[in-house]
Parts: C-alpha cells; structure tokens; sequence
C-alpha cells in the first residue's frame, strides 16, 4: 500500500523528472567528448554513451531514445531485440559497457 506522504513524493518526482526530460539534450553532436558504446546484450542495436544517453541503430537515422522513470525514481529506457520490449535501468547499462569489471558493473548504484 502506497502512503499518501510517498505519492507525494513521486508526484514531485515526476514533476522533476517532466522537467528534466524537457530540458535533455536531444542533438546527437551536442555534447562534446560523449563516447558511446553498445548495450550488452544488443550489440550493434543499441549503444549508451557515457552521458547516459541511450541511442537507436536499427532504423536509418540513428534516434535517441526518451527516456521513462519508474516509481522508485530510476531512469530507465525500454529496448527491443526479436520483438521483445524489455525496460533497463540506464545506470546499470552505462555500467556494464564502461566498468571493467562485470562484477563491479552489476552492484552500480546511481549518481
């Protein structure tokens, strides 16, 4: 059961978030030094940059993906392999394509 004190917090949430996603660079050359690299699991599908922007390969232009948020306030994007749609925390994937260590990459927190 949800609180009404906790909806108010997701309510201010998504508020916060509305207003960052209004405000999230969707340029794919507007950030200098953003390296990107591909998603675990969708190479040459999906690649996440550095700056947590995850970006789309499978259409001819390449597309930034908008990203979503869930209750518990991570940002989380939703990609797709053989038909299947699967939300991922975008931390976890900049994690696992920059940490060295897939055993430091899966206990990542966000920042």
């Amino acid at each position: 059961m949800i609180t009404a004190d906790k909806k108010l917090k997701l309510k201010k949430l998504k508020r916060e978030f509305a207003e960052f996603i209004k405000n999230y660079p969707l340029g794919t050359s507007d950030l200098l030094n953003e390296i990107g690299r591909d998603v675990v699991g969708y190479e040459g599908l999906y690649q996440v940059s550095n700056f947590g922007r995850v970006k789309n390969f499978q259409r001819k232009t390449t597309r930034i993906i908008k990203p979503s948020l869930d209750s518990g306030g991570y940002i989380k994007a939703t990609l797709s392999k053989d038909g299947k749609a699967r939300n991922h925390n975008v931390h976890i994937l900049v994690a696992k394509a920059f940490v060295s260590s897939l055993a430091q990459a899966e206990y990542c927190r966000k920042v």
